[in-house]
């Protein structure tokens, strides 16, 4: 194969590997979708949208420098910030040819993640243990106010607001 006809089959696999990415968010409830990639510079770089707060750089190889991803992904973060004035957390998810999707990402957003994962276990088995001393509507009420508070910890946003965009 020549190198043009294996440049666009580079680029037509890396197109692939974005649409399942965002299909796979979809089909968690996230409202993502790749973007147009004709806009690096400034700084709506982003492989895939749809989850506020993050930078995702989709790589769909055979072999993959991780660290120049991610100092990509940073890049574009970082870029993204400067025209928006938005703190996006960079995240490299990739995979190769006939193996599942991994996430890299930086430690101190890996252990923000792990911190939340574990109050909101935390307030999950409280309001189970109290569940018995509330009706179905306080628990509905009591289960939406800790997700609030989960997505204002994490995206500094309501769930509302991030479901009307």
């Amino acid at each position: 194969m020549d190198r043009a006809k294996l440049g666009k089959y580079a680029k037509e696999k890396g197109k692939r590997g974005e649409r399942e990415v965002a299909n796979i968010l979809k089909e968690h409830g996230f409202k993502a979708r790749r973007t147009a990639q004709y806009c690096g510079n400034t700084g709506d770089a982003s492989d895939v949208i749809g989850i506020d707060g993050w930078h995702l750089e989709v790589k769909f190889v055979e072999k993959l420098a991780i660290m120049q991803a991610m100092k990509q992904a940073e890049r574009d973060a970082e870029k993204h910030f400067l025209t928006h004035d938005e703190v996006l957390k960079p995240v490299v998810i990739f995979r190769k040819t006939r193996d599942d999707w991994h996430v890299c990402m930086g430690l101190e957003d890996y252990i923000e993640l792990i911190q939340l994962w574990e109050a909101y276990r935390h307030l999950q088995d409280k309001a189970l243990i109290d569940s018995e001393c509330f009706d179905t509507e306080s628990k509905y009420t009591i289960a939406y106010e800790t997700l609030n508070a989960i997505q204002n910890k994490l995206f500094d946003s309501d769930i509302n607001d991030s479901t009307n965009k």
